[in-house]
């Protein structure tokens, strides 16, 4: 999408917390997949939907139906900075959320049983567990969907005219097919 607006792009993958906050301050930085919600909304300009994303937790108990019923069941892993550790903060209790740096620390902390369950996104679950843990299958509780964006910070220069080329860049992809072939193939690897 980038490539057909004209843009060239450099990619750093970093802790996403420390991706957020790099991203606020930097005037060619934009930040990719971010999830749209009320806490962040003043925090960066958007420039792009991307798709939905649908919440959930995984686990292997049975017993795990709900946000709730995981904290009470015992710790509950999320990626540090991510909409999920506040929701899982305003369920409590505090001593059973475990925060980690990303999505493998908390797989494997579920693998390990270290954790009851995993919130996360649904397709990043899918794809490190995959990677860490191909035979064990773990249950999927769906907890929500939000929208997912490309999204710059308040000092992005020439917002405005990316997000119009991006937008642009995304009609003409969903038109060629381009657009869902990658969809296919990032969801095909999640899986």
């Amino acid at each position: 999408m980038f490539r057909r607006a004209g843009y060239a792009v450099r990619i750093e993958c970093t802790a996403w917390s420390r991706a957020q906050a790099l991203v606020k301050s930097d005037p060619d930085g934009i930040i990719l997949n971010i999830a749209r919600t009320p806490e962040r909304e003043g925090e960066y300009r958007w420039l792009v939907k991307t798709g939905e994303v649908d919440y959930g937790i995984a686990t292997t108990r049975s017993d795990v139906t709900s946000l709730e019923t995981a904290l009470q069941a015992g710790p509950v892993v999320a990626v540090r900075g991510t909409p999920r550790v506040t929701e899982l903060q305003a369920v409590g209790p505090d001593r059973n959320i475990v925060q980690v740096n990303d999505p493998e620390q908390a797989g494997r902390m579920l693998i390990s049983n270290r954790v009851i369950a995993w919130y996360d996104t649904d397709t990043g679950i899918r794809r490190t567990w995959a990677e860490l843990a191909p035979v064990i299958r773990p249950s999927f509780v769906m907890v929500r969907r939000v929208s997912g964006y490309l999204a710059g910070g308040h000092s992005l220069q020439g917002a405005e005219q990316i997000s119009l080329g991006l937008e642009q860049a995304m009609m003409s992809m969903r038109e060629d097919g381009s657009w869902q072939a990658i969809d296919l193939r990032y969801s095909a690897s999640s899986k």
